[in-house]
């Protein structure tokens, strides 16, 4: 048994499966035309013996990676990091939204933000025709005045310091709860380098 961080632990998952991905499965074994039966023989058995170790290799350490992610899924139900992740992603999407908002001010910024003179703006504007009907018979405003807009931004800013705080708890949470990884998840990890 050994016992490691979360944050080490999710490390080691990911890594486990990468080393998946990069074994080098070739079923094809080829020779020389010249090499006697019993040489052929001999480079074939080898090429499948290392065909299987490395099929076996590579089962061993999707078993393993996902050990270590089932682990890491119970004790982030258990420690509260899967709450403090949904919280973040929460507040994640109120950022976006809330940007998404500012941004569609800063398109209409040279609309009028007063009523009465945009009205009296349309007015002016429609009298200058030489047609009644022609011209813009549309008046618009901006809806929210400087205050509302500056409200937006400073819960912008409020959101942000609960990320980074959210941040900050969910990097605590990953160093100091631990779990234990069995000896044969311990010995493919070791097969492959990845501990020690």
């Amino acid at each position: 048994m050994m016992q490691v961080s979360l944050k080490r632990a999710d490390y080691l998952a990911r890594q486990a499966l990468l080393q998946v991905a990069a074994l080098d499965i070739e079923p094809l074994h080829s020779w020389s035309i010249y090499a006697t039966t019993e040489i052929r023989q001999k480079e074939v058995e080898e090429t499948a013996k290392k065909l299987s170790d490395e099929i076996d290799l590579g089962m061993r350490l999707i078993r393993a990676g996902y050990k270590i992610r089932e682990q890491l899924s119970w004790m982030n139900n258990k420690t509260g990091i899967s709450d403090k992740l949904n919280e973040r992603a929460a507040r994640m999407e109120e950022e976006k939204f809330l940007s998404s908002v500012l941004t569609k001010f800063a398109q209409r910024r040279g609309a009028e933000p007063n009523i009465s003179a945009a009205a009296n703006k349309a007015v002016a504007a429609r009298g200058k025709q030489d047609n009644y009907y022609a011209g813009e018979n549309v008046v618009s405003v901006i809806a929210f005045d400087s205050n509302r807009i500056e409200n937006i931004r400073k819960q912008i800013i409020a959101i942000r310091d609960a990320k980074m705080t959210i941040n900050e708890e969910l990097s605590a949470m990953n160093v100091t709860n631990t779990i234990k990884l069995d000896d044969d998840t311990v010995a493919t990890l070791k097969a492959v380098n990845l501990i020690k």
